[in-house]
């Protein structure tokens, strides 16, 4: 689990300074799956996760901490970017009522 502080989301939630998150990390395909749907199917599963876990801990959010050259697939799945944190790694988010919307 993590957080999103409330002033890089654009969600309008009030949530006390922060949403509770579940942060995606270190989630890859490995290259001789590349573009057979495989990362798709592990980011709609992780954020079926996160919904479960809604229910348990009040997970509002998924981040990930994308590489640049990945980018556009968050977008695609429908991910919005906050920042560009340390590392070179782009910091994204989609809230899970809005990723649900769009299963």
């Amino acid at each position: 689990m993590n957080r999103l502080d409330e002033e890089q989301s654009r969600l309008g939630i009030d949530t006390f300074g922060y949403l509770p998150s579940l942060l995606t990390s270190h989630l890859a395909t490995d290259r001789r799956y590349v573009r057979r749907g495989v990362g798709r199917l592990m980011v709609r599963w992780a954020i079926k996760y996160a919904r479960f876990l809604s229910g348990l801990v009040g997970c509002r959010v998924v981040l990930v901490n994308s590489e640049p050259d990945v980018v556009g697939f968050y977008k695609k799945l429908g991910f919005e970017q906050t920042s560009t944190s340390g590392h070179n790694l782009a910091d994204m988010y989609i809230g899970i009522k809005r990723a649900q919307e769009r299963a």
